[in-house]
């Protein structure tokens, strides 16, 4: 799954690249796609790419590999893939000789833990050096956060509003306020790269549609056939099954940086209490796991990990 934003932010990187020739580059909350992180390889000094999740470090290392062609021959340095929590950093400073010229991210301030990746980047980010983040126009929930942790560190921040064929984006330049420079940060600049006329991909709040899957009679044991009669959303788990150890349980909707509380198993079914994005507040009605918690509706590699559970007359 590439998201769209990470497609924009390399888009801008491909567009920009006087942004990161010679530079030493941190990618912040990349996920599984690593285009970013590849983008940057092609023309960093050095490109560290890295996530919260080990398995998503695991798939960054896998696809670095396979689109090795693509960057090796340009690449100047080191590029590699890491495992990095940004709660790490606040109690455990990153090294200075190690932190980075310009720190990318994509996606990463849509729950509201804004103010945790400000202050982890500013542990990552070397002196003098810039920030570039980039989010979905509906993906913003901790940017107001993130802007004023910055702000209060005496950075000055460049919001452009870009418009493209694939949705609007926020780009958000970030670097130290230089002497004389006005406290405000500037007017929202405006920018549109597709051709009048051209059709906008709508993003819905989940990249593809939530899977669905009629029970047999036999599936609707009493508390499932209870809470379907009641009108209320009942959901079957269909991922976690090639490890079978089931999909991961968070105590907050914040993701990773919630409470891990373990992992619901494949098949367990759950009634549904509260909606955030992609993510579900559930119930447990049958199974192994948590009785209660947040779970996620995709994986990190886009893979559907809930379907919803119909009646056969509904």
């Amino acid at each position: 799954q590439l998201w769209s934003a990470s497609i924009a932010l390399a888009e801008e990187l491909a567009r920009r690249q006087s942004l990161v020739v010679g530079r030493s580059v941190i990618e912040v909350g990349a996920g599984c796609g690593s285009l970013v992180g590849i983008t940057a390889a092609r023309l960093a000094r050095s490109t560290l790419v890295t996530d919260g999740d080990e398995e998503a470090v695991r798939n960054l290392e896998h696809n670095l590999a396979a689109n090795e062609p693509s960057w090796r021959s340009h690449a100047a340095g080191e590029v590699r893939a890491q495992r990095l929590d940004w709660r790490d950093l606040l109690s455990a400073p990153w090294p200075p000789e190690a932190r980075a010229e310009l720190l990318l991210a994509s996606d990463v301030v849509y729950g509201f833990w804004g103010d945790t990746l400000a202050q982890a980047m500013l542990q990552l980010l070397a002196p003098g050096g810039v920030i570039l983040l980039v989010a979905s126009e509906d993906r913003r929930g901790g940017v107001r956060m993130f802007k004023e942790q910055l702000g209060q560190a005496g950075f000055r921040i460049e919001e452009t509003r870009l418009t493209n064929a694939l949705g609007v984006f926020r780009f958000y330049e970030c670097r130290e306020r230089r002497p004389g420079e006005p406290l405000e940060d500037p007017d929202v600049v405006e920018r549109s790269t597709f051709a009048e006329g051209e059709p906008l991909v709508e993003h819905p709040p989940l990249p593809v549609k939530l899977a669905r899957i009629v029970a047999s009679d036999a599936d609707i044991v009493a508390p499932v056939a209870e809470v379907l009669r009641a009108g209320r959303l009942v959901w079957r788990v269909v991922g976690g099954l090639l490890r079978g150890k089931g999909i991961i349980v968070r105590g907050g909707v914040e993701g990773k940086l919630s409470e891990y509380l373990g992992r619901l198993a494949h098949g367990a079914i759950v009634e549904e209490v509260e909606r955030a994005g992609e993510r579900m507040r559930y119930r447990k009605l049958i199974g192994t796991g948590p009785h209660v918690g947040w779970v996620s509706f995709l994986s990190g590699r886009g893979a559907t990990l809930l379907a919803q559970v119909l009646r056969p007359d509904l």
